[in-house]
């Protein structure tokens, strides 16, 4: 692997839109969005998942209460 191969590598976090919380980075996605649904269904918040250079994450926001297909 060389140096621009591992700098494409994407890192991954839960983000709240209603409380200053962040996940802590990761590399799989699903483990972000696990983050993020535990986070909308404990505190009742809104929550996605981002990645390590700022962009929010295609299908990935939490709403609490909300079932996910």
């Amino acid at each position: 692997m060389d140096q621009g191969e591992a700098s494409s590598e994407l890192w991954y976090r839960a983000r709240c839109c209603d409380c200053p919380s962040q996940g802590q980075l990761v590399r799989r996605l699903r483990i972000a969005e696990a983050a993020a649904r535990r986070h909308a269904d404990d505190k009742s918040h809104t929550v996605y998942v981002g990645d390590d250079r700022g962009n929010r994450i295609y299908g990935t926001t939490y709403h609490p209460g909300r079932e996910r297909p």
